[in-house]
This record gives C-alpha cells, sequence and structure tokens, in this order.
C-alpha cells in the first residue's frame, strides 16, 4: 500500500558511506529487512553476502547501512551530508571526447582557478558527448556570465562559479533515453559491472525504459551484451532529441527536464543582478538546488516540484 512506500536515494547514500554505488541495491535489501518486509534473517542475509565472495566487506556495510536508515532516516542523511565531499567517495574517471581549440578557449575565456578551469573543460566535454558543440557553448555562456558576476561583487570568490556550473551540468545532462544508451557503453560502465560480479560475468543491464512502461510493462527488462548494438544506435540517435521527430520527447518528464536548465538560468539572471559580497553565500545556496533533484519519474518529477517552490521562495527572499 502506497501508504507503506520508503523513498530512498540509495545509490547516493552507497556512494558516500561504503565507496561505490554498486552497493544501492545491498543498502535497499536492509531497508526491506528491517521494515520487516522480507521474511529472512538477517544472519542468513549476510551468510549469503559471504558465500558470494564478491565485494563482501562493502556489501556487508551497506546491509548495515540500510537497516540503520530504515531505523532513523534523518540520522543517516544527516551523516551523509556532514561528510567533506571528498570523504567515502569512489574515485572514478569519466570518458570523455577531446575539445576542439574553440571551445578549449572559450572556456580558458572564463576567469577561474586551474582546477575550476578543469572541471569546466571536463562538463563542457561532457555535453559536447550529450548532444553537440552548440550544446555546450549554452553551458559556457552561461557560466561566463556568472563567473563576471560573482568577479564584480566579490573578486577573490569562485564559489558561485562552480556552483552554477555543477548544477547547469546536471540539469542539462539529465537521464533520458539516449543518455542512458551512451552511458552504458562508456569504459567505466564496463569497468564497474566487473568490480561486483567479476571478470567472467555476463554484464545484464536491468532498464524500465517509459516508452515500455506506457505499452503495460510494470517491471524492468533485461538487456544482455547482444543489445549494444541497439544501444550504440539509440547513442547516436541524440541528434533527434528535443525534435519533432524524437520518439520520446513528448512524455511530461521529457519535456520537464528540457526547460529546467532555461528555468535556472533565468533564476540566476536574476540573482546576478542584485549579487553582492554581503548575499553571495545566499546566491550558492539557490545555485545548489538543482543537486536535490534525484530519483526516477514520479519521485524525480515530486523533487522537481519542490525544487520549483524552494527555487521560488529562495529568490523572493533574495
Amino acid at each position: 500500500q502506497t501508504e507503506n512506500n520508503r523513498f530512498v536515494d540509495a545509490a547516493e547514500l552507497a556512494l558516500r558511506l561504503t565507496g561505490s554505488a554498486s552497493q544501492a541495491n545491498v543498502l535497499l535489501l536492509g531497508v526491506a529487512v528491517q521494515d520487516g518486509h522480507i521474511p529472512v534473517s538477517v544472519e542468513s542475509i549476510e551468510a549469503a553476502i559471504e558465500l558470494n565472495a564478491v565485494a563482501v566487506q562493502a556489501n556487508l556495510a551497506a546491509l548495515d547501512w540500510g537497516r540503520r536508515w530504515a531505523h532513523d532516516p534523518v540520522a543517516v542523511e544527516s551523516l551523509v551530508h556532514s561528510l567533506p565531499s571528498n570523504d567515502n567517495e569512489a574515485i572514478t574517471t569519466v570518458s570523455v571526447p577531446d575539445l576542439g581549440p574553440e571551445l578549449v578557449e572559450l572556456v580558458s575565456n572564463i576567469d577561474a582557478a586551474p582546477e575550476l578551469t578543469a572541471t569546466l573543460l571536463m562538463l563542457t566535454a561532457d555535453l559536447v558527448d550529450f548532444q553537440d558543440e552548440d550544446y555546450a557553448r549554452t553551458f559556457i555562456a552561461a557560466v561566463a556570465q556568472g563567473a563576471s558576476a560573482e568577479k564584480n561583487a566579490d573578486p577573490t570568490s569562485k564559489r558561485l562559479t562552480e556552483s552554477v556550473a555543477r548544477s547547469l551540468h546536471k540539469l542539462m545532462a539529465y537521464k533520458d533515453e539516449y543518455e542512458v544508451a551512451r552511458l552504458m557503453l562508456l569504459p567505466e560502465a564496463d569497468k564497474a559491472a566487473k568490480e561486483v560480479g567479476g571478470l567472467g560475468a555476463t554484464i545484464t543491464w536491468q532498464l524500465h525504459p517509459p516508452i515500455l512502461k506506457a505499452l503495460g510493462r510494470d517491471s524492468k527488462t533485461g538487456f544482455g551484451p547482444n543489445s549494444k548494438p541497439a544501444f550504440a544506435a539509440l547513442r547516436s540517435a541524440k541528434r533527434l532529441r528535443g525534435t519533432r521527430f524524437d520518439p520520446f520527447g513528448r512524455s511530461e518528464m521529457r519535456s520537464t527536464e528540457r526547460v529546467l536548465a532555461s528555468e535556472f538560468n533565468e533564476a540566476m539572471i536574476l540573482v546576478y543582478s542584485a549579487l553582492t559580497a554581503d548575499n553571495i553565500d545566499a546566491a550558492i545556496a539557490i545555485a545548489e538546488l538543482p543537486q536535490d533533484i534525484r530519483g526516477f519519474e514520479a519521485l524525480k518529477m515530486r523533487r522537481i516540484g519542490e525544487f520549483r517552490k524552494r527555487l521560488s521562495e529562495a529568490l523572493s527572499r533574495f
């Protein structure tokens, strides 16, 4: 029954608490066991994890954290939010294409610290792979506008520029069908799967495409190694994204995702118009609001509604 539903960002908690988002399902298992929804003892599950002999310590920790979250979610999430951003997080490599000289120059012209410039180059390259160079240029232009406003308000600060860049990238690189296909084909996706299942494991992606859901399929579908050519074709079809020929673009979710970046940019332009050294912390808090948009389908739509409400209220206060 819906009143018994529990909503937990398992991937984020697993990443921050165990070092890998791969333990998300085991964390969820811990939640379900603690809530009494699985008639199996904790000891039996722990024994099964040990017998499986794959990432034993990480999976045992994830199971325990899931049980703790079920008992006191506020305490666990408060702990996670108090952790420094670099603690307990897996070190990952993101494959991005090489940027052309024009885009490199545009990014380099943004007044940013060397570390931030490196981040901006990576985010820009990722958006080129997500869509194309024109799409990445809109990102660079928006970040440059924020950097200019921040410099005028406080020449010593770069924090707002970084917050704007990370949030805008999150909104622009939304996980639609084309993006999921791209991510599944990246080398790090294959590496992550092998870390869980071992070198000889057969990789099967469990996905629940909205188009299949609309046709009445209520559960995830397994896509094995033979699905890679289909993923490659879908990744190549990204040029259809947002056009009238986009077979996935008419859903409420995709329509909403497409406009979020523009809504965020418009909000930040209002912030820049009143930005001073005294209110820069409040501006950064506004710029970080998109980071709370997580989840899929109904959960994500709910988070988007919460984001829009909080954004409106924060702009009024600002």
